[in-house]
């Protein structure tokens, strides 16, 4: 298990009924371990039932309890007896590398941030996943009598699955399903603790239903990134929990914001881009290419110096279109080997430059940003433009936050950019889209995997968006599906699929899905723009050629050319290659395999939509 040194204690999160009460004290019997039920420790140390408290004090008086009790129990001498996270599958008898301590939460505790902290830094967490039908089934026939079920307390449970479901995905080491006896559910985390995370089966079967489509990380990044010098203060509603989104608020909190995050809202108090000189920033920006290329510009902006950071595979990913854009307008910026970390320090100016923007927009979209707000006006020519769509994405919200670019195209097809310097984006309020990259994974699964009779219906999407993987739309109609738009949602049903012709190359993140849906079309499918695809998570056209391979579908490369043969997919084992897209479309395929299909590392999912196999069982669970 990829834990961190240090973590000692076991911790169980999950809708109530999920059983983690139950599950907790037979995993603690079976590894020799202390266990406590937080709400029980809060009513010993009240001296009433978890009902009065809330009656008393309200929900809030409950969380502060809350917190204080995970607090106390995962420092407590049981806790911190315990040998750190993961137990050696060579181990002994004598349980070294085992928890002396199971924790079973409260199901709203994952919402309250202090506690986010607490698991993530002291605890291993195991979401018990359980539908919220399931559960509200359970406590009827506890009784009922859960202070936040009172009334319809299946619309009720419902309603909290929906609102639970990211806080609990993001908190998760490994999420394990809560649909079986309690000695199944315990077994299942025990071969967890001992085996491998992120560990997801998915087994053949039909998918219908509604689901929200997760926000858009890139539209999110964005309302950020404007947010962070405007001139007061701003809310970015719907921005999720996304590893991408986390990392642009730390690249905020790390330029002098304030960012508190209230549920899926983040409420942004500015930074000074004028005010006094702070010392050298370190800004980590995870795995996120978005925010350490977008964020590179908006550094160079101060006299300061800083660092920007990465982890994982971005750390081998190309930044030198970051370094030549930051320093086309007078800022110094170098790395090693035009790979992270990257060091910039401004100020970045107005003045005149052209850049090739062939590798990515992202570099293309936080200079655009930066240099609205630097000294001096600038004209910006950027020669072959990738990923236009995103381009016009960054413009319409620099738009919405009161900032003004002039714009022409040229004949070549270079996009020329005339940017008045010295301004402030405006504070505001502003709803971030649905993510078309994410919901082209459901509607691909609704064509391929769809239940007779019954469609699946992905809301909460923006038909006009500039977002360039709406294009999936096209891609679905050219392979026999009809998707349906109705105003913000997209409804699409199982269908006669034929092989067709796509090209991606201005929407490359389209690519894992498309294979999928491509899987499944008989025939062989061809989708060019195979070449945008070598600097992602993972070199991803290897990867879907490799994973899908196993699964049996035979997809060839030839230089930009990606070709299907579309047929039977076999069931089996794949790898995401530690990227939130492969996964995704892995998935997808395994609905329509002739076998379950284990995918490994599948918590990557987390950097764009840390829910995704649990609304894919809960799209499995609605067919019925």
């Amino acid at each position: 298990m990829d834990a961190k040194g240090g973590r000692t204690v076991l911790a169980l999160i999950g809708l109530p009924g999920s059983g983690k009460s139950t599950v907790g004290a037979l995993v603690a019997e079976t590894l020799g371990a202390a266990f406590a039920d937080t709400d029980a420790e809060i009513e010993r140390a009240a001296g009433c039932a978890v009902a009065e408290i809330f009656r008393r004090e309200g929900e809030a008086g409950f969380r502060r309890r809350e917190k204080a009790c995970v607090g106390e129990l995962t420092r407590s001498p049981a806790a911190e007896a315990s040998a750190p996270f993961p137990p050696s599958p060579n181990s002994g008898s004598d349980g070294e590398g085992r928890p002396r301590l199971v924790l079973a939460l409260g199901g709203g505790a994952p919402t309250v941030p202090g506690i986010r902290d607490l698991l993530r830094e002291r605890c291993v967490v195991a979401w018990l996943d359980l539908a919220p039908e399931a559960a509200a089934a359970r406590i009827d026939a506890e009784g009922g009598g859960r202070p936040l079920l009172a009334g319809d307390a299946l619309a009720r449970m419902r309603a909290l699955d929906r609102e639970r479901r990211e806080p609990y995905a993001i908190c998760a080491d490994f999420r394990v399903r809560a649909d079986a006896r309690p000695e199944l559910v315990a077994a299942r985390i025990l071969l967890c603790l001992r085996g491998t995370p992120g560990l997801e089966e998915v087994a053949p079967g039909a998918v219908a239903g509604r689901l929200e489509a997760p926000p858009s990380k890139s539209a999110a990044v964005r309302a950020l990134a404007c947010a962070l010098y405007a001139g007061g203060e701003s809310l970015v509603r719907g921005a999720g929990f996304s590893d991408d989104v986390e990392a642009a608020v730390r690249a905020c909190r790390a330029l002098g914001a304030r960012v508190v995050r209230e549920g899926r809202n983040l409420r942004v108090a500015p930074a000074s881009l004028r005010g006094a000189a702070r010392g050298p920033v370190s800004i980590d920006c995870g795995e996120s290419a978005l925010v350490l290329r977008m964020f590179a510009a908006l550094a160079a902006l101060s006299g300061n110096a800083a660092t920007l950071d990465a982890r994982g595979s971005l750390r081998a990913r190309p930044v030198g279109m970051a370094e030549s854009a930051v320093r086309a307008f007078g800022a110094s910026c170098n790395s090693a080997e035009e790979a992270p970390p990257l060091g910039v320090r401004g100020p970045l100016r107005g003045g005149a430059a052209r850049i090739d923007g062939s590798e990515s927009s992202q570099a293309v979209s936080g200079l655009l940003l930066a240099l609205a707000l630097a000294e001096g006006d600038s004209m910006l020519e950027v020669e072959r433009p990738a990923s236009g769509g995103y381009l016009d994405l960054t413009l319409a919200t620099m738009r919405a936050f009161g900032l003004h670019v002039d714009e022409e195209r040229t004949e070549g097809g270079a996009r020329r950019f005339r940017i008045p310097g010295g301004q402030t984006p405006r504070a505001r309020e502003i709803t971030v889209e649905g993510d078309w990259s994410g919901a082209a994974f459901p509607l691909v699964a609704g064509a391929c995997a769809g239940a007779v009779g019954a469609p699946l219906v992905v809301e909460g999407l923006n038909a006009d968006s500039t977002q360039p993987d709406r294009a999936i739309l096209e891609a679905l109609r050219l392979a026999g599906a009809e998707p349906r738009v109705e105003g913000s949602s997209v409804t699409v049903a199982r269908a006669e699929l034929r092989a067709f012709r796509f090209d991606a190359t201005d929407s490359p993140d389209l690519f894992p899905p498309l294979v999928a849906l491509a899987a499944s079309c008989p025939g062989v499918t061809e989708l060019r723009g195979a070449r945008r695809l070598r600097a992602k998570e993972s070199d991803r056209a290897l990867a879907l050629a490799g994973e899908f391979g196993m699964l049996g579908v035979a997809v060839e490369l030839d230089g930009d050319l990606m070709r299907v043969r579309g047929g039977p997919i076999g069931g089996g084992p794949a790898d995401s290659r530690g990227d939130h897209r492969v996964a995704m479309a892995l998935a997808v395929a395994a609905l329509s395999a002739d076998g379950p299909v284990t995918i490994r590392g599948a918590s990557c999912v987390a950097k764009s939509w840390p829910s995704f196999f649990a609304e894919l069982d809960r799209l499995r669970a609605s067919r019925d």
